[in-house]
């Protein structure tokens, strides 16, 4: 959908007069993002649970001059959509519908350059009567069907991953690719499937096979936390997959194994040992 005029004015200064409330109204966004290798597809549901309606729905952390949001925008009917490119503001608006008490509404998408790390995370909601309700969108990344998703040792200080893809004809490339992208999920992008595929920018830390059901393990340098991992497949049908990137977590913490006696132990265990030792030698000597 292209640009549409934002709500009338009046509403929009109401809104701002109006305290933000989150105890009367209770409505929900939540969102999927496909990584598509160079860009991510997300997809938006509003649920209203009550006891307002809502007429507008804006996600306030999208980013500014992004080049796919506008000319990707869709909505499902009975509501528009409406990029700033200015402010970074994306609105859900309605037109024939509402954001009506007990209603679910999906199907608002668009692709975006930018990952879901710092961007699309917050809400603004306009009720009919004027209230403005704020909270966070609830994101979740899904790996498409078919791409090889990393799903052990991302973890800081690991030195392998393991996952599962596809598994490849005969004939097939099984090679796995696993890149770090850094901090950024933005910086996972500039890959892409097709052929010939765009090749991935980002470092190499790790490469291996995978097995005839699709399963890898692959050893990697040691990861980072914090960083962001993916993995490609070069498997021939399709001629290229790329995973969705995932962030490296906290070393795995194993439990403290104490030693049965510390040297304090040992030296205090040795000088009761003397003291008992010597007690038993002088009362021996005293009975003689």
């Amino acid at each position: 959908m292209r640009n549409w005029v934002r709500l009338p004015l009046l509403i929009l200064v109401a809104a701002l007069l109006v305290p933000t409330t989150g105890a009367q109204a209770a409505i929900f966004v939540r969102a999927t993002v496909t990584p598509l290798g160079g860009s991510f597809r997300y997809v938006f549901e509003v649920e209203n649970t009550g006891p307002d309606d809502f007429v507008i729905v804006s996600i306030v952390d999208a980013p500014v001059a992004d080049p796919l949001i506008d000319p990707t925008l869709t909505t499902p009917a009975g509501f528009l959509g409406s990029y700033d490119g200015g402010l970074g503001i994306v609105d859900f608006i309605e037109d024939a519908d509402l954001f009506a008490t007990g209603t679910t509404h999906g199907g608002f998408r668009f692709d975006s350059l930018a990952g879901p790390s710092g961007a699309f995370g917050s809400f603004e909601a306009l009720t009919t009567s004027g209230a403005l309700v704020s909270g966070s969108v609830q994101l979740t990344v899904v790996n498409p069907p078919g791409t090889p998703m990393i799903t052990e040792g991302a973890t800081g200080g690991s030195s392998v991953v393991g996952g599962k893809s596809t598994p490849c004809d005969p004939q097939g490339n099984s090679q796995v690719v696993v890149y770090d992208c850094g901090t950024s999920l933005a910086d996972c992008a500039g890959c892409a499937p097709g052929f010939p595929p765009m090749p991935c920018p980002n470092p190499v830390i790790g490469m291996g096979s995978k097995d005839a059901n699709g399963h890898f393990l692959i050893p990697v340098g040691a990861l980072i936390q914090g960083h962001y991992i993916y993995a490609s497949d070069g498997c021939t049908d399709p001629p290229f997959n790329v995973g969705a990137p995932q962030q490296v977590g906290a070393p795995a913490v194993r439990p403290a194994i104490a030693p049965l006696l510390s040297v304090r132990m040992v030296l205090l265990l040795l000088a009761v040992l003397g003291l008992v030792g010597w007690f038993g030698i002088t009362r021996s000597q005293a009975v003689r």
